[in-house]
């Protein structure tokens, strides 16, 4: 999650045009990157993250 769109706009233009075009990423790669600009997005994104993962111990 990068908070903050005019800051990392560019940067994940760059990721979209140069690694994805050389094959570093594939599509589904841009789905795991989040850019909000507010703390309730934030919030969202990881709720509905762990919502979608049963948590157990890892031991």
């Amino acid at each position: 999650i990068l908070v903050g769109s005019t800051f990392w706009n560019g940067l994940f233009d760059w990721i979209k045009s140069t690694m994805l075009h050389f094959g570093n990423i594939s599509p589904e790669d841009l789905n795991l990157i989040h850019i909000v600009d507010d703390k309730e997005e934030v919030v969202e994104i990881i709720d509905a993250f762990y919502k979608g993962h049963i948590l157990s111990p890892n031991f």
